[in-house]
C-alpha cells in the first residue's frame, strides 16, 4: 500500500468516506503510545512511514508493521451492507468489487486491533464459494490461519458456518452434516439455531429426503416467527420442495404466502421476475 489511505479508493468511495467523516478519524497507535493519523502515513516493505520535519527539511521515521497495537477506524457500514446485500442477491462480482479498497487497505494489518480485513474477506468467501471459485475459497480460508480462532470462539464458528455453506454448495454433505452438528451444540440464541435449521433444510434438499427439508424450513414460521429477515428463504425452501414433490397446490399457497407476506424479499421479486417472464 502507497502514498496516504484516500488515494486506495476509487473516487466514490472517497467520496463517501470524506462526507462522513470518516477520513478525519482513523488513526493508527504504536507499542511506544505515539499515534498517527492514517491518512499521513504509507506502508512500504512491511514497514509504515510517518512524515516529519528536521530542521525545515522532510523526512520520514520508519516503523516495523509489528509495532502497531491498535487502529481507530470507523467501520465503513453502509458499504459492508451494500456488499452483504449484493451478496444475499446473489451479485458476487459486485460485492467484491466494492469490498475491494477495503480489503486492500487493511491487507498489511491483518491481525491488528480495528482492522476490518477479517471481516471483509469474510465475505469474500462468501463470493468465491457463490461464484465456484473453488480454489481462491481455500487460498482465502487459509490466510485466516494467522488468526488462530480458538474452537468455538466466534471467529472459528463464523468460518466454520461459511465453509459448511461451501460444502452444501458443492454437494459434499457428509463433510457440511459434521460441521452443521457442531455448529448446532454451540448456537447461542435463537437466530442462530433458526440459520442452523435453514441449512438443515438446504442438505436434507440437496440429497432429494424433501419431507425433512420441508420440516426444517417450516420451523422457522412456526418456532421462529419473530425473525422475519430469514422467513422469505424458509418458505422459499419449502416452496423447492413442495414443487419437486408435484405438491402444486401446496406450492402455490406457499409462493403467494411469500409474495404477499414479503413482497420486498428477495426471493419474493425473484419469483415474481420469473412469474412476469413466463407470462410474456
Amino acid at each position: 500500500m502507497n502514498g496516504s489511505f484516500l488515494k486506495l479508493l476509487p473516487l466514490s468511495l472517497a467520496f463517501f468516506l470524506s462526507l462522513t467523516g470518516l477520513s478525519h478519524a482513523q488513526t493508527l497507535t504504536l507499542k511506544n503510545g505515539k499515534t498517527f493519523k492514517f491518512a499521513e502515513v504509507r506502508v512500504e516493505n512491511g514497514r509504515i512511514m510517518v512524515p516529519m520535519t528536521i530542521e525545515g527539511e522532510i523526512a520520514e521515521l520508519s516503523y516495523p508493521i509489528g509495532e502497531v497495537v491498535s487502529m481507530k477506524f470507523p467501520e465503513p457500514e453502509e458499504i459492508i451492507k451494500i456488499a452483504r446485500r449484493l451478496v444475499a442477491a446473489g451479485k458476487y462480482d459486485e460485492a467484491m468489487t466494492a469490498l475491494e479498497p477495503i480489503i486492500k487497505i487493511f491487507e498489511p494489518f491483518k491481525t491488528i486491533s480495528g482492522s476490518y480485513w477479517a471481516a471483509c474477506s469474510a465475505i469474500s468467501l462468501e463470493c468465491f464459494s457463490g461464484l465456484g471459485k473453488n480454489k481462491e475459497f481455500d487460498d482465502l480460508l487459509q490466510e485466516f490461519g494467522i488468526f488462530k480462532f480458538p474452537k468455538g470462539s466466534p471467529g472459528h464458528l463464523h468460518l466454520e458456518t461459511i465453509r459448511m455453506t461451501h460444502y452444501v454448495r458443492n454437494g459434499k454433505m457428509t463433510e457440511a452434516e459434521e460441521i452443521l452438528a457442531f455448529l448446532e451444540k454451540h448456537a447461542l440464541n435463537d437466530e442462530q439455531n433458526a440459520a442452523l435449521s435453514l441449512v438443515r433444510g438446504d442438505i436434507q434438499f440437496k440429497k432429494q429426503d424433501y419431507e425433512h427439508a420441508i420440516y426444517a424450513y417450516l420451523r422457522l414460521p412456526v418456532f421462529h416467527h419473530p425473525l422475519e429477515h430469514l422467513q422469505p428463504r424458509a418458505l422459499n425452501g419449502a416452496l423447492r420442495c413442495y414443487t419437486a414433490l408435484g405438491k402444486e397446490s401446496l406450492a402455490k399457497r406457499t409462493q403467494a404466502e411469500l409474495i404477499e407476506g414479503y413482497p420486498t424479499s428477495i426471493e419474493a421479486t425473484q419469483l415474481t421476475s420469473k412469474s412476469e417472464e413466463k407470462q410474456k
